[in-house]
């Protein structure tokens, strides 16, 4: 009969094999990205931290508490890693090499200073270390996805695998990690047996969706700092002649119309503010200040809004000019794929492509 001891070995076994086989499955792709490149690292350090707890299989060091306490001190030096792909993710380029330095070598000064005196202070300042560097993450991710994700959707029109919304349920790993010592101060099998397996589970979302995931290097504090410089000559310019912004605003919002209605820009998926602006001879943060002030809405909302009039339109033509799928009608409407078609043609119209046919089908 399978013990809880047992289960929990085995989960054990499993999640050392998953992450060696994940390490070989994201070697290639190290190269796409240095958020992949940290990734990589991670998952290999975390491999590495596995196998090395098999020493324990040997009774000579299995209740031998100075070694229990290295490989802890050891498990450690694996949030500088990981801390850093978060960063990266939602803050491309934030996290230098030399921090990454900094943390392992704490980390490693602290694995030194236990080998020469043995005390638990150290272990308990080896965990706050590491519970310092999960909190400061989470709450620098947390903020940093949401100002990321503002900027995509002022930017571009499509942010399918671009958006960093997903990495803010993958620092669910982090409630895992730092709840580790916590764990396994007491031999609670079940505990290791539902812990390794939840990791494994959160692990394998966050490897699907970074390998999904397209990097945009968007600049945040660059961007923030010219929409405040643009929103501040505009005030400027409202106090020293209130008729001038009403007009350009009008002359902006009418050149963005008739562009937009005439020369379909909303049909190239890939379509940016950066070619609306030069299209329309107008400066990117102005035409990003007006719609946002004007008209309510980031640039992804506008651009697809167009593009759901003009599936609207493809799909009430389809008795007349021979039924195409909704595939087609994502595709000729400037949409990048189905999914996302979907998704923002029932946000607009409160019903699905296929309902939208059936209720305008003759």
């Amino acid at each position: 009969m399978l013990t809880v001891e047992a289960l929990a070995h085995e989960i054990r076994g499993g999640i050392t094999i998953f992450c060696i086989i994940w390490s070989f499955l994201l070697f290639p792709a190290r190269k796409q990205s240095r958020m992949m490149q940290l990734l990589f690292i991670s998952t290999l350090w975390l491999s590495l931290s596995y196998l090395k707890d098999t020493v324990f299989i040997f009774e000579a060091v299995k209740n031998n508490i100075f070694v229990d306490n290295l490989a802890k001190l050891l498990d450690q030096t694996f949030f500088p890693f990981i801390c850093a792909f978060f960063i990266e993710a939602t803050r491309p380029g934030l996290p230098k090499n030399w921090h990454i330095a900094l943390a392992l070598a704490l980390q490693l000064c602290l694995i030194a200073a236990y080998v020469i005196k043995p005390d638990a202070i150290i272990l308990l300042s080896s965990y706050f270390l590491s519970l310092t560097m999960a909190i400061a993450t989470l709450f620098l991710v947390i903020i940093s996805s949401s100002r990321y994700d503002k900027v995509l959707l002022d930017n571009y029109s499509n942010i399918e695998n671009k958006n960093v919304s997903w990495v803010r349920y993958c620092l669910l790993f982090f409630v895992f990690v730092i709840s580790y010592p916590l764990l396994f101060n007491h031999n609670v099998w079940l505990a290791e047996a539902v812990y390794n397996l939840s990791c494994m589970i959160v692990l394998s979302f966050l490897f699907i969706m970074s390998k999904k995931h397209k990097v945009v290097n968007l600049n945040i504090d660059v961007y923030d700092a010219h929409n405040n410089s643009a929103s501040s000559d505009c005030n400027d310019e409202l106090i020293s002649n209130k008729e001038d912004i009403p007009m350009k605003d009008d002359l902006i919002g009418k050149k963005l119309f008739k562009t937009m209605e005439e020369d379909k820009l909303f049909l190239n998926p890939e379509l940016s503010l950066r070619e609306v602006s030069a299209a329309i001879g107008s400066n990117m943060k102005y035409l990003s200040l007006y719609l946002n002030r004007n008209l309510g809405t980031s640039f992804y909302e506008y651009v697809n809004k167009f593009r759901v009039e003009e599936a609207c339109v493809l799909i009430q033509r389809m008795e007349r000019d021979g039924r195409i799928n909704m595939a087609e009608v994502a595709q000729l409407s400037g949409f990048n794929s189905l999914s996302s078609f979907n998704r923002y043609f029932k946000k607009e119209k409160n019903m699905t492509p296929k309902e939208y046919y059936y209720c305008h089908k003759n």
